[in-house]
């Protein structure tokens, strides 16, 4: 192969490499959402976050333990109302808190 083919033979494979196939319904700015304190009627700052294999979130907070199905919240609130601080889900679901 000569020197000015191995350029063009790169930019052809390129081309047709794609990680994922572009659809006209998702062009744009990624699917996200920042939900407030407000939102979630808790303390501003959250801490450690976690999907148990339900898809369920939970997020460490200094009110409790925040819990996200994908539509609502709900606030676990801990003994004294302390910082939850770690989060860990084990592959039965059991959801282990560790708070200061």
């Amino acid at each position: 192969m000569n020197k000015l083919a191995i350029p063009f033979f790169l930019i052809f494979i390129t081309g047709a490499l794609s990680g994922q196939p572009a659809s006209r319904n998702e062009q744009g700015l990624p699917f996200l959402k920042n939900f407030t304190a407000t939102d979630y009627k808790a303390h501003a700052q959250n801490f450690a976050i976690v999907r148990d294999p339900n898809g369920i979130v939970y997020a460490g907070n200094f009110a409790g333990v925040l819990q996200f199905d994908g539509k609502s919240w709900r606030l676990i609130p801990t003994l004294k109302t302390t910082k939850v601080s770690a989060l860990c889900v084990d592959t039965a679901g059991t959801v282990y808190v560790g708070a200061l």
